[in-house]
């Protein structure tokens, strides 16, 4: 996450740039089993599962969400799978 400082209302603030991560994947079934995924959404047709998983990387050291709790969860992600 970058960091600039800008005058906002006349007093110098520190504002951060987010960024967003993705990454997607097709599982077959006759391989993979029992996929689950933190941060993300699987979806089946049938034959393979289609795994979509989303980071949001420096998040918790933005100094605004300090008090939140989910703020930890984006920073990273787990897939899981039996083959």
């Amino acid at each position: 996450m970058k960091k600039k400082n800008v005058s906002v209302d006349g007093k110098d603030t520190e504002v951060y740039t987010p960024f967003v991560m993705m990454t997607g994947m097709i599982l077959p079934n006759e391989t993979f089993s029992n996929v689950t995924i933190d941060n993300g959404k699987i979806i089946s047709d049938g034959n393979k599962n289609i795994v979509v998983g989303f980071g949001m990387p420096g998040l918790k050291r933005q100094p605004e969400l300090k008090q939140r709790r989910d703020r930890q969860s984006y920073n990273s992600g787990k897939l899981k799978y039996r083959s």
